[in-house]
């Protein structure tokens, strides 16, 4: 797994999901295993030699790693449509960084021999997943340099409108864009410390583009945040 904090931005943000035909999914369900996982329950462990993929049917995750000092560094964030431990399939390699369900999380599961079979007898489904990786390998430039020389509160609004763009195709029935993450999990994917985010939520929330509660984000005002983090409106 590549350790970039978000999807990447644009049209290519697209998860591994949208990017198959009908015939290639329907092949993937069938081969698969469903599989439904509670919130806080690990699905990979850092270090560990297993090799299976995963796709997210439903829910979020998150994939996380652990440096020496005990810091837990959040690497990314992956949603509905996602696919989950194909690096390690792909190199033979250990687990890279732990993936943790975020809520109730439901995934179709592979062996990494039928996964490997998949990619040899269907060219969609191995185009897709190069389109995947060179989209987050991308996107992990193009985030080194935003940290380095955006405000936090430009990161913030940023990586709120890339998950809403593309993780929440339309509003819940409360008008608002509802994304399960923590004050401390959103400074841990934008490189910012939970006081700096908590200015930079107070301030969204004072405005009323936001909406907060315990382990849980509602952007009410999508086009506002957009204009906040720079981009064009329609």
């Amino acid at each position: 797994m590549s350790g970039e904090p978000v999807a990447a931005d644009g049209d290519s943000c697209r998860p591994f999901r949208e990017r198959l035909s009908a015939s290639d999914w329907s092949v993937l369900v069938d081969r698969g295993r469903q599989q439904i996982l509670q919130a806080g329950d690990v699905l990979y462990i850092e270090g560990d030699h297993q090799q299976d993929v995963a796709v997210i049917d439903w829910g979020w995750a998150k994939v996380v790693t652990h440096v020496v000092d005990g810091y837990t560094a959040f690497l990314a964030v992956r949603g509905p449509g996602d696919i989950l431990g194909e690096m390690a399939v792909l190199s033979s390699l250990p687990r890279s960084a732990d993936v943790r369900s975020v809520e109730e999380l439901r995934i179709i599961r592979f062996t990494h021999l039928d996964f490997l079979a998949l990619l040899q007898s269907r060219p969609g489904i191995s185009f897709a997943l190069l389109g995947v990786l060179a989209s987050r390998l991308r996107h992990a430039d193009l985030w080194r340099v935003r940290c380095g020389s955006w405000s936090v509160e430009q990161r913030l609004t940023t990586l709120l409108v890339e998950l809403v763009d593309t993780y929440c195709p339309k509003p819940d029935s409360f008008g608002g864009f509802s994304l399960p993450f923590s004050q401390e999990e959103l400074g841990g994917f934008i490189g910012g410390s939970r006081k700096s985010v908590s200015r930079a939520l107070y301030d969204l929330r004072r405005d009323g583009v936001v909406q907060t509660a315990r382990r849980n984000l509602t952007v009410l005002l999508v086009d506002e945040l957009r204009r906040r983090a720079g981009q064009s409106v329609g």
